[in-house]
């Protein structure tokens, strides 16, 4: 006997809404910054209907909406995108649209509503009857039931043998804040029908040892249900014997994936589809694959889009990902995925039949692959007849040396202007490219730069390895890393670090310009480090000291420890504070 995971009670679907108390925000889609997420569906006269999500800087957004194209040219062109759903003023997004041809024909326009700021969180759905008419026409939108504390779906229903209708959900027993997606409080789970979507109920909690979420559900030759579930590493799998009333507790597959959704469904020839990341590198090599074992084995499929990309990037998906399809009433299965969601923003389309996955390649002369069905309308980043060569060129002629004759090695450069003249701090050689801090003949340089005349007027070197000051004399190792900033309004303080590794401790010194003179003080000076044992001399060995006190466990090093970013000192007072408050 099967373990089994289930809610106390069903719940039933939700009297429809037409749309909650907050005003609806209107979105211009032809400034969308972003786009992914399809979905597809196709009808029986051949009308081609695409679905994504989109609106706001980023996914996800309080401005996300959902929206719909369709094509009527067997997928050769689609029209521009219309909203089907608008986020609203009190910060509840649309998201995760996703399309649906019952039994009856009727075209289901389903997507999920969340605040981010609250635990209302639902699905909700659009109807159209006549998908093929000259203008479709979609009711009202309403809520599909699951009333619980939180609930969203991302795939397909299916109908089943026995008539009733299956639509895969993500749920929570508790509440839960934010937008959700990957809390792992979230359990797997179906709604079902049994009167063709007028009421439904929701079964199951399927747990998982970690996040999971945007379940698939699909219907095997021995009558059970199969519902594979994404996680992070490969897809897990539970069982229903019972038409989705009661599943098995969820255990791990075979089947790889990098975090991404999948796609399966059953063909018209028996075998089951699935559409995934295989051999891959983050969200790379979508692949359609058959089974004809009922899901226990695999073919290597047909590669429907090798690119690739890091899988989140500053948090945001790269490479192709998110499919979604169906096999239409002559055989041809269609795909649509995304790429690059947060830059080309391209929704795809691909076309290929059972033949092309056996084989592995195109056989049936019917394959069409990395379609773009739609991109993100921006402007260019470089002007027309734009010529690297020239530019590079142009820029280079501009270019001004600041350097002395003699230097061959240059870095670390740092500058402030004052007045009509820039002041350019930077380490310098005399003897090879490059730089090195065990190198002791690297040396510090203050270059003087007349703004008007773009003319490097003077260059002081000001810092030195055995150096005499009338105060103190530098050791022996490299002067290097300079900074500088302006002290006050007639000197500007220049910083150095003097260091020779594995000999002594590096030390961070200053050494003072005079505007008004145009020279260097006579004298050098130690920078002071402040610690919570308290002041010393800044050098390596007390920062470190700072740092183990408070559980660093890494060794000790005697170099290389400056200040390495700009820094500028903000000329405010408590004077002029106050009265900004004011």
């Amino acid at each position: 006997m099967e373990p089994t995971l289930t809610l106390p009670t069903a719940l039933p679907l939700a009297p429809p809404v037409v749309r909650e108390a907050a005003e609806p925000i209107t979105i211009d889609l032809a400034q969308r910054a972003w786009q992914g997420i399809p979905g597809l569906e196709r009808t029986a006269k051949g009308r081609v209907f695409l679905s994504w999500f989109t609106g706001g800087p980023k996914e996800p957004a309080p401005e996300n909406t959902v929206v719909l194209s369709h094509s009527d040219d067997a997928g050769k062109t689609f029209c521009a995108p219309q909203a089907m759903a608008l986020p609203l003023s009190d910060g509840t997004r649309c998201y995760d649209p996703c399309l649906w041809i019952d039994p009856k024909g009727r075209l289901w326009f389903l997507f999920n509503r969340s605040v981010k700021d609250s635990t209302r969180h639902g699905v909700y759905a659009r109807v159209c009857d006549a998908p093929d008419a000259a203008l479709p026409a979609f009711g009202a939108e309403f809520r599909v039931g699951f009333d619980g504390p939180f609930s969203f779906r991302m795939n397909k229903p299916i109908a089943l043998s026995t008539g009733e209708w299956i639509m895969p959900v993500t749920h929570a027993l508790e509440p839960v804040a934010g937008w959700a997606g990957f809390d792992p409080k979230q359990v797997q789970a179906v709604g079902i029908s049994a009167d063709e979507g007028k009421t439904w109920t929701l079964h199951g909690a399927v747990k998982l040892p970690g996040a999971s979420l945007e379940n698939m559900i699909v219907e095997l030759r021995d009558g059970r249900l199969w519902m594979l579930i994404r996680t992070a590493r490969v897809l897990w799998e539970s069982h229903s014997s019972n038409k989705g009333r009661t599943w098995t507790e969820a255990s791990p597959t075979t089947i790889a994936t990098p975090h991404s959704r999948f796609f399966i469904r059953r063909l018209a020839s028996g075998r089951l589809l699935l559409v995934n990341h295989y051999r891959f590198t983050g969200r790379s090599h979508l692949t359609a694959q058959l089974s004809t074992d009922d899901g226990a084995t695999w073919n290597d499929g047909l590669v429907l889009d090798e690119r690739g990309g890091p899988d989140f990037p500053n948090g945001v998906p790269g490479g192709v990902s998110y499919p979604d399809g169906v096999q239409d009433q002559d055989g041809l299965i269609w795909i649509t995925y995304d790429r690059d969601r947060n830059g080309l923003g391209e929704i795809l389309l691909a076309k290929f039949r059972e033949e092309d996955v056996l084989a592995g390649k195109s056989v049936s002369g019917a394959v069409t692959l990395k379609q773009i069905v739609s991109t993100l309308d921006r402007p260019p980043l470089l002007p027309a007849n734009w010529d690297p060569a020239l530019a590079g060129d142009a820029v280079m002629q501009r270019l001004v040396k600041v350097t002395a004759p003699q230097v061959k090695g240059a870095h670390d450069a740092e500058f402030v202007c004052m007045g009509d003249r820039a002041y350019v701090v930077s380490e310098a050689n005399d003897l090879m490219a490059g730089e090195n801090g065990d190198w002791p003949f690297i040396y510090s340089t203050l270059s003087i730069v007349n703004l008007k005349t773009l003319e490097t007027e003077r260059v002081i070197d000001f810092a030195k390895g055995e150096q005499a000051f009338a105060n103190e004399t530098l050791p022996p190792g490299a002067c290097w890393v300079p900074r500088i900033i302006q002290k006050d309004p007639q000197t500007l303080r220049c910083y150095f670090v003097s260091q020779a590794p594995a000999r002594r401790q590096s030390q961070m010194w200053y050494r003072d310009f005079d505007l008004s003179r145009g020279e260097f003080a006579s004298t050098i000076h130690k920078a002071k480090l402040k610690t919570a044992a308290g002041i010393f001399d800044f050098q390596p060995q007390h920062f470190h000291a700072d740092a183990a006190a408070h559980g660093f466990r890494k060794k000790a090093s005697d170099s290389f420890f400056f200040i390495f970013d700009s820094f500028k000192k903000l000329g405010f007072c408590q004077k002029s504070l106050r009265q900004n408050r004011a």
